[in-house]
């Protein structure tokens, strides 16, 4: 896995290549499939999914489907990253349904072919094995990408729920901590009181 370092001044350091990259670079890694871990270089926190949210938040901007994208992620704050990856599995899985009507609409497609002559009816079956064939190789890629993609989600959606759970724990330590040296130095006010 690679290890990209931030540092003080934002910018972003590629450790394998010994190069800064952008985020640009980042969200083409991510696209094509190469794993990255980015960690702070001051507090050598993990700051992956910050990242991944922020290259999330860009590429969000250029997606046609907007109003789509809006309804998934209210319903992932809704739920607070708990059951976030079932949310987006669904999601997912609803498209690769969508994927494979075109298996179900292969029937009317070959017909509508013949009606207009660009397909002789002798070829039917033969036409027909090959669009569905083919439906169905697509069908198969795309289960597949997004079996891929659910797990990498589910991976880091858990990973970032876990740091953000871990964070609170340590700040509600803190607080506790403070809270405890203040109860001390106010009873030896008193004391002298």
């Amino acid at each position: 896995m690679r290890l990209i370092k931030r540092y003080k001044n934002r910018r972003l350091y590629d450790t394998e290549t010994k190069k800064m990259v952008t985020m640009e670079e980042l969200s083409q890694m991510v696209k094509e499939g190469v794993e990255f871990e980015v960690m702070d270089n001051v507090t050598k926190k993990d700051i992956t999914g910050e990242v991944l949210t922020t290259i999330l938040k860009s590429e969000v901007k250029s997606w046609n489907d907007l109003k789509a994208s809006g309804n998934l992620f209210k319903e992932l704050i809704r739920r607070k990253g708990e059951g976030a990856a079932t949310v987006i599995k669904k999601t997912a899985l609803a498209s690769i349904g969508a994927a494979s009507l075109d298996k179900k609409r292969a029937e009317e497609i070959i017909d509508e072919l013949i009606t207009k002559g660009e397909v002789a009816s002798a070829k039917r079956g033969e036409d027909l094995k090959k669009l569905i064939g083919k439906a169905d190789e697509q069908s198969q890629k795309v289960l597949e990408q997004s079996k891929k993609l659910m797990g990498k989600i589910e991976d880091q959606v858990r990973g970032t729920i876990e740091r953000y759970r871990k964070e609170q724990r340590e700040e509600m330590e803190d607080i506790k901590s403070r809270i405890n040296s203040m109860e001390e130095t106010l009873k030896r006010i008193e004391e002298k009181l």
